[in-house]
């Protein structure tokens, strides 16, 4: 089949979530697309539920859990090993979706400068709640799921000013690869697709934002059963961002509040007794150091123009 989109999920233990994110996408109004799953080295028979019950998905077998960056690296490269498509849609396996769903994200692409593009993702359990309309940045270079926690009909800015796509739910023209890389393996889980948002921004191009392409997430759904690894797992990221992304001048502006910041955080977590939260998210803190030096390699010279672009970002 000639695809124009190839949908990549990347699974790890996930066969409760399947046969409404797979049986959802069998339903799609729109059909020129393949599906690719990347099996995480799940323990739950959830390769063997869908190879029964949805063949037609094409089945990558990582053989251990390699953390969803290095998954959907290698869905991507097998959809563009099979094919060249023109999108690549990245889905988690705990989102449902609406049938008009990649009919709608397909209109995001209004103009040649739009390389990726972010949905409406709403809260699964209350369907009147965001749960994501893309990626935003605080003045602080903290990243936020924009519209978060409101409800649907009394926020009219959801996907307004966004930096980027979650990868949860999130289309990308199959040249931004081509163009600027995949993923960065390091990151594991968790920002990666913070990191790529801002690649794609600095290289000159846009996020656009399909708000007629609605899910439904079941946020945690993906990882929900390992305790506290996104608290981990975002406050080790975070210092890879800033390291990687961030300019020198930024990093030096903003240092002093990032830490008063944190101080403030974790105060927050301890008043409240949130005792395991914050030995977690320290505990990504220090896991993140060792890996600066990592970031420091990866670090691009930054010219006047994407200097511009970095501070309307921010």
């Amino acid at each position: 089949m000639d695809s124009r989109v190839s949908v990549i999920i990347p699974n790890y233990n996930g066969m409760e979530h399947l046969a409404e994110c797979l049986g959802s996408l069998a339903e799609q109004s729109y059909t020129g697309f393949s599906i690719t799953v990347v099996d995480n080295g799940s323990e739950d028979m959830s390769v063997d539920y869908i190879r029964k019950y949805f063949p037609s998905a094409d089945v990558v077998e990582l053989g251990r859990n390699y953390g969803f960056a290095r998954a959907v690296n290698e869905g991507i490269k097998r959809a563009l090993g099979n094919s060249r498509p023109e999108k690549i849609l990245l889905l988690n396996n705990d989102v449902v979706c609406d049938r008009f769903f990649i009919e709608n994200f397909l209109k995001g692409f209004d103009n040649a400068k739009v390389y990726s593009c972010a949905c409406r993702m709403m809260n699964y359990y209350d369907r009147s709640v965001i749960d994501d309309c893309g990626i935003s940045l605080n003045r602080y270079g903290h990243p936020f799921a924009s519209g978060h926690g409101s409800r649907y009909e009394e926020n009219k800015k959801y996907g307004a000013g966004i930096t980027g796509c979650c990868a949860g739910a999130g289309m990308y023209k199959t040249e931004v690869f081509e163009k600027i890389g995949l993923f960065d393996e390091d990151f594991i889980a968790y920002y990666e697709d913070v990191d790529m948002a801002l690649r794609i921004k600095l290289s000159g191009y846009e996020c656009g934002f399909a708000g007629d392409a609605v899910c439904y997430h079941k946020r945690g759904g993906s990882y929900g059963k390992v305790r506290y690894y996104d608290t981990e797992m975002c406050s080790r990221n975070l210092i890879f961002l800033w390291i990687k992304n961030y300019t020198a001048g930024f990093i030096f502006r903003k240092f002093p509040l990032f830490v008063s910041g944190e101080i403030r955080r974790y105060y927050h977590l301890l008043k409240n007794q949130l005792l395991k939260e914050a030995f977690y998210s320290f505990g990504g803190l220090l896991r993140g150091i060792p890996g600066i030096p990592r970031m420091i390699k990866k670090r691009r010279v930054y010219s006047a123009a994407e200097k511009e672009i970095c501070a309307k970002i921010f």
